[in-house]
């Protein structure tokens, strides 16, 4: 008996050969058991590497400074950013900030001046004590990348295939969050709450709040929490933020939808 083929849960197209998806980019620390099997085909785990990259760019200064490898175990680097480069010297791991107003050179290649467009910006210095070390304070943009959002929903459409099965998310109801990851259309909100304690990963189950057909996810990366809505109508998000508003709880936000 021929066995049945399984369908990728981003095109609907059979899964043609053996592969593991990693829910969470490799390069942020996935956790070992976060990862799907043979439900995503070579073409679209690979053709959505480019919204990975929006997920890695965010967080690639935490990841160097945890020392967390890239993928294939290389050692961690920060590229994404004018303002900041990090590698690998012969004295082991440097980080090179260019505070202006000239471009210099870090690690062969050019390091321009931070600035605010950049999304680099505020680099200070400060002497610690009497001794050599100074410590070093610098402001990072978040969030601004217009495919952000979508990467966000690309690991919590991954971890409703991972709690509740891939034949769940090849249901039709779950189109429109396809088509917001794989080409960014419709429009889809991410909540963002501070008060963080720790840099851990952590991915809760689906959640489907009272009055919602959809479920909701909930995240942390590197400690910063997410919540996001799979209903295109967002009828959970705006249950949560009016419970936050009516409970005065102001540690969060709403990203923007970059254009």
């Amino acid at each position: 008996m021929k066995k049945n083929v399984q369908n990728c849960i981003w095109c609907k197209r059979p899964v043609r050969r053996k592969n593991v998806e990693h829910i969470l980019p490799e390069s942020l620390g996935c956790p070992p058991q976060f990862v799907l099997n043979d439900c995503v085909c070579i073409p679209c785990n690979n053709g959505l590497g480019h919204v990975d990259q929006a997920l890695l760019r965010e967080f690639e200064i935490i990841a160097f400074t945890l020392g967390v490898p890239r993928k294939g175990g290389r050692p961690p680097v920060i590229g994404s950013w004018r303002g900041i480069r990090a590698g690998h010297g012969l004295n082991g791991p440097e980080i090179h900030l260019n505070a202006g107003p000239q471009t210099v050179e870090a690690f062969g290649s050019n390091l321009h001046a931070a600035s605010v467009r950049s999304g680099i910006s505020g680099i200070s210095a400060t002497r610690v004590g009497t001794g050599r070390q100074s410590e070093i304070r610098f402001s990072q943009m978040f969030g601004a990348d217009p495919k952000f959002r979508r990467a966000v929903y690309k690991v919590a459409f991954g971890a409703l295939a991972y709690f509740l099965g891939a034949d769940e998310a090849l249901r039709d109801i779950y189109d429109p969050v396809r088509a917001f990851v794989r080409k960014g259309l419709g429009s889809f909100d991410v909540l963002m709450m501070g008060g963080a304690t720790d840099h851990d990963h952590a991915f809760y189950p689906p959640v489907i709040l009272p009055g919602c057909e959809l479920p909701m996810f909930e995240m942390a990366i590197f400690g910063v929490s997410f919540a996001v809505d799979l209903d295109p109508a967002q009828r959970g998000l705006a249950l949560m933020r009016g419970r936050l508003t009516d409970r005065d709880v102001r540690d969060w936000m709403v990203l923007p939808r970059a254009a």
